[in-house]
């Protein structure tokens, strides 16, 4: 008779006395019975010595030095446009958090974990492991957009507002590293941070602007003046460029002006595709803006240009 119906039909009818082979039975016991029946004994105890070898030899491997990565065997390659001082830096945050075996679940987590803390690092696209003790890392990384002015100090952020560690970066030779100006008091952002200012997001879209349509570097803009953003008053130009020429570039509003309207309200002006036109008709006349000492581009007329006296 089954074992398993005879507990099942004690159980079933209530009563307490205990079966005779019920506390030596397991499923366990069960299935190496049947094994043994199957196979013979010495085939079935290699199969559970190589078991238990192979489950020794994956707990080993996880603490083998050649499948642990620490911060001597990482190396980084980086774009053309960051130095190895950001190298190391990134590489910092990840060796802070290991060492990292690839033979123990999470690592990769932990991993992409660390290189996320680091403010080099935008996105962490994806990390896989390679032949050897090596491991494959995709990353994004935040690129200097601008310098922002605080309070006589000088602060780097990308093109998302996000503060980027200093020291570590110099703008390639030719590159503009325009310098954004705003009056708005604010505290400055740690590394890695967001800095929360309208005026900051006001300079970065009209960086941006500039950029896409190759004219950063043709125009030469070396600032980007923000400080009579949401000022109230007829006269007030929420954004004006600088060139290292000297020239001035009444902009008018941000673009952001029309994402939050409470910033000011635009007087009939012009969207920045047709003051991008009017700029280019004055360049037309006056290449480099030479001699220009300030162009209006605000308004539907080719911007109103004053010619800086000649010395």
């Amino acid at each position: 008779m089954n074992l398993h119906r005879i507990t099942n039909a004690s159980i079933a009818a209530g009563t307490t006395r205990r079966p005779v082979q019920a506390g030596r039975f397991t499923p366990v016991a069960g299935t190496m019975k049947r094994l043994g029946r199957a196979l013979p004994w010495p085939l079935l105890s290699g199969i559970l010595l190589l078991v238990v070898v192979a489950w020794a030899s994956l707990r080993q491997a996880r603490t083998d030095p050649l499948c642990v990565v620490s911060g001597r065997e990482m190396t980084l390659h980086v774009p053309e446009w960051a130095s190895e001082e950001v190298a190391e830096e990134i590489l910092d945050s990840l060796r802070a958090a290991g060492p990292y075996s690839l033979m123990q679940s999470g690592s990769i987590r932990r991993m992409a974990s660390a290189l996320g803390e680091c403010p080099w690092v935008r996105r962490v696209a994806g990390i896989r492991r390679s032949a050897g003790r090596g491991c494959q890392l995709a990353l994004e990384l935040r690129r200097p957009a601008a310098f922002v002015e605080h309070r006589g100090q000088r602060y780097m952020v990308d093109s998302e507002g996000v503060r980027l560690p200093e020291g570590h970066f110099r703008f390639p030779e030719g590159e503009p590293a325009p310098l954004l100006k705003y009056n708005q008091r604010c505290e400055v952002p740690g590394a890695g941070r967001v800095w929360d200012s309208d005026g900051v997001a006001a300079g970065l879209m009209m960086v941006g602007f500039l950029k896409e349509k190759r004219a950063l570097r043709g125009l030469g803009v070396c600032c980007v003046d923000t400080s009579q953003l949401g000022v109230r008053h007829p006269k007030a130009v929420c954004v004006r460029i600088y060139t290292k020429q000297g020239a001035e570039i009444r902009w008018g509003c941000s673009p952001l002006c029309r994402e939050r309207p409470y910033l000011c309200k635009p007087a009939n002006e012009l969207t920045d595709e047709q003051k991008y036109a009017n700029l280019r008709a004055v360049l037309a006349e006056h290449p480099g803006l030479a001699g220009v000492d300030y162009v209006d581009v605000r308004w539907m007329k080719v911007g109103i240009v004053n010619l800086a006296s000649a010395d």
